[in-house]
């Protein structure tokens, strides 16, 4: 049966439908790893490979919850080094057979989920951008070229920014090649982004204030936009946070009479090596933003998600506020006077991270310290001051949100009197 390929977490596993048909999944965490979903209910890790002569290798590994995912990763590992002599891609074969689509899975699995809490970003690059271009290539006969040409298309396409993060992260996996005795050499380390026509994307998009007047001017007019879309944006501008942080908060964690939205840890950008040490972050709510949460929890219509919608995983998509965006840039409303159609929106291109930075730009035009203001991002602030300073600067932070607040309705005032 076909399988579709995800980064299994234990939120997923826990929220995972149970469909007519059997079905399953094929973990992008750990290469080889599958979760067959019965119609029952009943969920079934999997270990899957292929030997020296191509053919299937199964083991069931246990039956969900009884064996947790942890313990089900833990379990296909050991069989890897059990069964490495008789693998296709086992570190006993002939070295110079292995492909970069089986370096890719050892990359993933050795190297990516060690570190990163998820590896769904660098999975979605692997399988759309560079396994599908040399995927195929034995790691002996991969040369600088075929990663220069890589690269090339993606530029070609106008992609610049991802081809810089493509080129990275190529270079990533083969210094882990060449660290593990793979390949002598890195035949991506001489390509440099420049030469390659790839210049550098620093973030510096700030909204001025009429710019954000007329965002949210266009937002309300915005008839095919979901009112959770255009109430997530608000959001956004009033408490700086990420955009994942918002799309993954439940109303379990929302305090709306005391005015406090706690982002747990699991919710939160950071390293796997910073986890041991982080602790929940609370976001002051000023009365305008608990004006918003409670708008959200009516549409949400007892979803356990503050940004509920119809998607499969009952909230926002991560990609929906993105997507909504850039459509505002594209020409789609027609003119009266000349038939042609513009953009709903008039000015230099941003994305959602954008208003995070406008939000901190504009805490520092207010005067509020640089340490208050770093901190109401969430932000670390510093090796030594993380040593020995450990407050949390909570009612500084919420007089912060409110003067801001307060000035952001200042720059609003131009929508109130459209509406």
């Amino acid at each position: 049966m076909a399988a579709e390929k995800i980064v299994l977490t234990n939120a997923k596993l826990r929220n995972l439908p149970v469909r007519e048909k059997t079905y399953e999944i094929r973990d992008a965490g750990a290469p080889g790893l599958r979760l067959r979903v019965y119609k029952s209910g009943k969920m079934t890790f999997r270990w899957l490979a292929k030997d020296t002569q191509g053919k299937n290798i199964v083991h069931t590994l246990g039956t969900y919850p009884s064996l947790s995912l942890a313990e089900a990763r833990a379990k296909l590992e050991k069989l890897r080094g059990d069964h490495a002599h008789q693998l296709e891609t086992g570190e006993n074969t002939r070295r110079n057979e292995k492909t970069v689509r089986a370096l890719s899975e050892e990359y993933l699995n050795r190297r990516i989920m060690q570190q990163l809490r998820t590896a769904s970003e660098v999975v979605a690059m692997l399988d759309t951008l560079i396994l599908p271009e040399i995927g195929k290539l034995k790691l002996s006969k991969l040369t600088t070229v075929h990663c220069r040409v890589l690269i090339e298309n993606i530029v070609d396409r106008g992609h610049k920014a991802r081809a810089r993060a493509v080129l990275a992260r190529l270079k990533h996996m083969l210094d882990f090649a060449v660290s593990r005795g793979e390949i002598q050499t890195n035949p991506a380390a001489p390509l440099k982004a420049e030469a390659l026509g790839i210049v550098q994307n620093v973030g510096s998009r700030v909204l001025a204030p009429s710019e954000i007047a007329q965002f949210f001017i266009a937002l309300d007019h915005h008839s095919r936009l979901s009112e959770q879309t255009k109430l997530a944006f608000e959001i956004l501008l009033h408490c700086g946070v990420r955009t994942g942080e918002l799309l993954k908060a439940r109303w379990e964690n929302v305090d709306l009479s005391e005015g406090i939205w706690t982002i747990p840890v699991g919710d939160q950008k950071m390293k796997k090596s910073a986890e041991h040490r982080a602790k929940p972050f609370l976001v002051p709510l000023t009365p305008n933003v608990v004006t918003l949460f409670e708008k959200a929890h009516e549409l949400s219509a007892g979803s356990p998600f503050v940004m509920a919608s119809d998607a499969s995983s009952g909230r926002l998509d991560d990609k929906v506020l993105g997507h909504a965006l850039r459509r505002m840039f594209e020409p789609s409303l027609k003119d009266p006077t000349t038939d042609e159609k513009k953009p709903r929106l008039l000015m230099p291109r941003f994305t959602p991270h954008d208003l995070r930075r406008t939000m901190r730009t504009e805490l520092g035009k207010l005067g509020i310290p640089p340490h208050i203001a770093e901190r109401c991002l969430n932000h670390s602030l510093g090796k030594i001051l993380e040593t020995y300073d450990h407050g949390d600067y909570l009612s500084e932070r919420r007089r912060a949100l409110e003067i801001w607040s307060m000035q952001l309705e200042k720059y609003l005032a131009d929508r109130r009197e459209t509406k």
